[in-house]
């Protein structure tokens, strides 16, 4: 977990959906790894014989200043790498560029309606930006976009697929948390048994 910061409030979110009973402190949300301790990490894992690292935060790891030193240098240790991600923030091409191998994009929509219903924060804009930035690295990065399923888009699962499909990423989906503040978001009976 490299940064606790994010540029989005998905409406789950256990650190920053909008409506959470609890919010995380500022002082949270201000940490961050720096660069001497990720180097000293980084160093240990390769030496155990690791062959896979997974980077990620408590926010969204390109609000990170240094992400892209972090990328190469965990491919310069010969490292296969998977980046968890909203992708918001991505240059995909600098990505390729870079060999990320994987990445885990949040998407929790298949459309741009339900993407600012999801993350009441961006625009529709910024579904089509994604959702072009992604189709841009077809065949160079694997793509997994996960779907977190609640109230809001239980609707779009077939049109999850076919976004995958025409993407050319694969899809997971996952039963939405919904934090304390969040319930309202928590899929009907009827939905479940849809």
């Amino acid at each position: 977990d490299l940064i606790n910061a994010c540029n989005l409030n998905c409406v789950t979110c256990w650190n920053y959906a909008p409506g959470l009973a609890t919010p995380k402190p500022a002082s949270w949300k201000a940490q961050r790894m720096e660069a001497s301790v990720f180097a000293r990490v980084l160093a240990e894992v390769a030496a155990t014989g690791a062959q896979r690292i997974i980077l990620s935060g408590g926010g969204e790891p390109f609000v990170h200043p240094r992400i892209h030193d972090f990328i190469a240098a965990v491919k310069a240790q010969g490292l296969t790498l998977t980046v968890i991600s909203n992708g918001t923030l991505c240059d995909f091409e600098r990505l390729a560029d870079l060999q990320v191998d994987q990445m885990l994009i949040n998407m929790s929509s298949a459309s741009a309606s339900t993407y600012v219903a999801y993350h009441p924060n961006q625009a529709e804009a910024s579904f089509h930006q994604l959702t072009q930035g992604l189709a841009c690295v077809r065949g160079r990065i694997a793509i997994n976009l996960v779907q977190v399923i609640n109230t809001l888009n239980a609707h779009e699962l077939v049109d999850m697929l076919d976004l995958a499909s025409q993407l050319g990423t694969r899809v997971s989906y996952k039963l939405g948390d919904t934090p304390p503040g969040t319930q309202s978001l928590a899929l009907e009976p009827s939905q479940r048994h849809q």
